[in-house]
């Protein structure tokens, strides 16, 4: 948000809502900052649908479980960080700090789509 993105952030726990906004407030960025409580493991889960970059820190167990919400959010052109733990499944476009952060882009198959060639 300090750089002028607007952020989302979703969690489950909503203290930890409340000390996110708590500092956005104290940080000045509140005015660009939504804060939504979710449960990504509920079946009706979905990667908001304003979100075009997404960082998660997620345990392995997670990000295997949101295997098939990634690849939908790679394939509608969202972009995603990860920390320290990585989805075993799909291979980032980027790789900085010694593999300890990963940046996933759109996947190759809406790449070509778009370019026009057949899979």
């Amino acid at each position: 948000a300090k750089c002028g993105a607007h952020a989302i952030g979703l969690d489950i726990n909503i203290e930890i809502l409340r000390q996110a906004e708590a500092h956005a407030k104290e940080s000045a960025v509140a005015h660009m900052c939504t804060f939504r409580q979710c449960d990504f493991t509920s079946p009706d889960f979905e990667v908001p649908s304003e979100v075009t970059v997404l960082f998660m820190y997620l345990l392995p167990w997670a990000l295997d479980y949101l295997d098939r919400e990634l690849h939908r959010f790679l394939d509608r052109g969202g972009r995603f960080i990860t920390f320290q733990f990585h989805p075993a499944n799909l291979e980032a476009s980027t790789v900085y700090l010694f593999g300890a952060l990963k940046l996933y882009g759109p996947t190759r198959s809406k790449e070509l789509l778009d370019a026009g060639e057949p899979t």
